[in-house]
């Protein structure tokens, strides 16, 4: 089941929109262009060239340690079901139907959005309850002995000391081994020695310590008052849940045991492993199905008789297409920023191939594509998934695009003045869409926050809603020129999203952008004022090397990921 998404802004509003022009070109009910997420949201637009600079400090502010407040952060059901698919070896995937986690700053894993609702609760338990009666039914593939052999009471202490430890990614206190033990009895009483572990894996499913992270830290004198080092256990669990959505494997368990994660090099060194696995593609491929929202692709609706062509098959084909070239990008190619926007291949089958009107696949099978200057598809841009989710019932969305573009590449918010009132013009049915959207470049109440997504939307005019290349429209040739406004070095006009793309790439803006997506992403908040130590060198050295994958490594590297702060502590 889709997990549908309820995208709020710090002030629990609709977010509405994404960032603004420079202040001189604003409407007067457009605001200030200072604010948390790059601008205000009191209405209006805000510079994007003044997000990364918002978190600059200067090379003296930086000595010491600075690290935002501690959170405690509830597993999103990504990882409820990658975690239990690695206790336990099930893969049913139980947290598909939980209710949705809302989006806070575009991700669903932010910390204080993680309430827990009288309906998740009982989803949980219910979970945790199916989970430990399949359990029970194969006991020898969970346990780690015999209890012929050594005894009952002995080879469930056994487990619950190796499960647990597993579960709560540290060792069991006395205490909890003793309760769970309790526990094991009761079940064991009742219903013998299968019954028991069934009762206590139920029990721990639904213990705060699987399903939350809590960081206490431990004392470090060199770190400043109210500041704390995450303990190796601690860090374990931030390497796993960050690159693999998941719990520590053997490897990293016996690193924290024997106390090797220490020092930035050791966290490195897991880091490099763990992202060269097979699971490493997890968070890679979770950030960017959030920060493209591919699953608004399976929600998509398109009118049948504009878009005959536009069935499942190739809706499902689109969203294979993506992930294959996000997979490909990061794990075989460069790991480039640059290549995830101006890459000249993709990847495709016949169908979806001949959907689009290019040569060059053949059969059902995926394969790389070279795309050619008569296809004018470039990079991610132009994936026919992203195309469709920003995409009309029956037509072109520029302002959606538009709004892409400045919210997720650029990393600014746009709320519409209070209290708007707008009343639509008539519009000619046979106008362009360029047409249709003028009324929002000459109504005032309109071009203040409009002239910073439309001209970027019009770039895109050259695909239709469901992602294919048109050279026309209602007769007339399509006009795909556009403008960047108020975003800085790249302000300036551009024809079509092949010159947008490269344009973005070479941004400085773009790069800070994609650094704090990550950090969100990493680190399940928003930027502190503490963070920007943290946040100036990711983009220095990001900015340096436009190297995605090294940009994930080294989030494992700074203070932010290393330390916490306590809240109310003095930073």
């Amino acid at each position: 089941m889709r997990r549908a998404k309820a995208t709020l802004t710090s002030g629990g509003r609709l977010a509405l929109g994404v960032a603004l022009a420079s202040s001189s070109l604003l409407a007067p009910a457009c605001g200030d262009p200072a604010g948390s997420e790059g601008g205000t949201e009191t209405g209006g637009a805000s510079s994007t060239s003044g997000d990364p600079g918002e978190t600059s400090a200067g090379v003296d502010a930086c000595a010491g340690i600075h690290v935002g407040p501690a959170r405690v952060r509830r597993m999103t059901p990504l990882e409820y079901n990658n975690s239990v698919r690695d206790l336990l070896g099930d893969a049913t995937a139980p947290a598909d139907d939980f209710a949705p986690d809302p989006v806070l700053f575009g991700f669903d894993n932010n910390a204080d959005a993680g309430a827990v609702s009288e309906l998740l609760a009982e989803q949980m338990m219910a979970a945790a309850e199916a989970l430990a009666a399949a359990a029970a039914t194969d006991l020898a593939a969970l346990l780690p002995c015999d209890p012929a052999a050594i005894g009952e009471v002995e080879c469930g202490e056994a487990f619950l000391r190796a499960f647990g430890r597993r579960a709560y990614r540290r060792p069991l206190t006395d205490d909890e081994l003793a309760r769970l033990l309790g526990v094991f009895e009761v079940g064991r009483a009742d219903g013998g020695f299968a019954s028991g572990i069934e009762l206590a894996l139920q029990v721990i499913l639904q213990s705060p310590s699987f399903l939350y992270r809590v960081e206490f830290g431990m004392p470090d004198p060199d770190a400043g008052p109210g500041i704390v080092r995450l303990d190796d256990h601690e860090i374990a669990a931030r390497l796993s849940f960050l690159l693999w959505n998941s719990i520590p494997d053997p490897i990293l368990d016996a690193a924290a045991d024997a106390g090797e994660l220490g020092s930035a090099e050791a966290i490195r060194a897991q880091a490099e492993r763990m992202l060269a696995d097979p699971r490493g593609e997890s968070a890679v491929l979770d950030f960017h199905r959030q920060l493209l929202d591919l699953d608004g692709l399976a929600l998509a609706t398109k009118d049948p008789a504009e878009f005959p062509d536009f069935t499942e098959s190739i809706r499902a084909a689109m969203a294979a297409e993506t992930e294959a070239f996000v997979r490909h990008v990061f794990f075989d190619d460069d790991a480039r920023l640059t290549t995830l926007l101006t890459a000249d291949y993709s990847f495709l089958n016949s169908e979806l191939a001949n959907y689009y009107g290019m040569p060059g696949a053949a059969g059902p099978t995926f394969t790389r594509v070279d795309l050619t200057p008569q296809s004018r598809r470039i990079g991610l841009l132009t994936h026919g998934s992203l195309l469709t989710i920003l995409g009309k019932f029956k037509g072109t969305a520029p302002v959606q695009r538009g709004k892409f573009v400045r919210q997720q590449l650029l990393c600014t918010v746009i709320l519409p003045p209070p209290d708007v009132e707008f009343q639509p013009p008539t519009i000619d049915p046979d106008a362009t869409v360029r047409e249709k959207y003028l009324e929002h470049s000459v109504n005032p109440t309109c071009a203040g926050c409009h002239v910073a997504m439309d001209p970027i939307g019009f770039g895109f005019e050259h695909f239709d809603g469901v992602g294919r290349f048109r050279a026309t429209e209602n007769g007339f040739p399509v006009d795909a020129s556009g403008e960047i406004v108020g975003a800085g070095a790249i302000d300036g006009p551009f024809d079509g999203v092949d010159e947008l793309a490269h344009r973005l790439a070479e941004s400085e803006e773009v790069r800070a952008c994609v650094v704090r997506q990550w950090f969100r992403y990493a680190y399940g908040r928003e930027r502190d004022d503490e963070d920007a130590c943290a946040l100036d060198g990711l983009t220095a050295s990001f900015d340096a090397d436009d190297d995605v994958r090294a940009l994930l490594i080294a989030l494992t590297q700074t203070d932010a990921f290393r330390y916490a702060r306590a809240q109310g502590g003095e930073g």
